[in-house]
């Protein structure tokens, strides 16, 4: 297999990102790969088409939504967009440090509020 996978890269590349990049199955590939089983969410949830977050659509590479889970207790939390899962990884899944950082924000918009729009 490995030597089938050397000798078939480029064409392997091509139909596994295809392959993932239908909703449905990146949504289970990525449940599976967090150790979630898929079975155990409703199909709501497997369907979302917007982020729980922000209701922004799927964006990033895949163009889909990606599993949200807890990284201390791995549970499962929700489906949101690649923007938003990377602003929770940036202030380490800490709501003291989002609060401050929204607090910053909305100071900042009260002092200039014609340079935020």
């Amino acid at each position: 297999m490995k030597d089938y996978r050397e000798a078939n890269k480029e064409r392997l590349a091509v139909s596994q990102s295809e392959y993932q990049k239908r909703p449905d199955v990146a949504a289970r590939f990525r449940l599976k790969r967090k150790g979630i089983d898929p079975t155990e969410l409703s199909q709501i949830v497997l369907e979302a088409q917007t982020c729980q977050i922000c209701n922004g659509p799927p964006d990033g590479r895949w163009e889909t939504l990606h599993v949200d889970h807890c990284h201390e207790t791995g549970g499962f939390r929700g489906m949101i967009c690649h923007s938003c899962n990377s602003g929770l990884a940036r202030f380490k899944d800490n709501p003291d440090i989002m609060r401050a950082a929204a607090a910053y924000i909305e100071q900042y918009r009260k002092q200039l509020p014609n340079e935020c729009l």
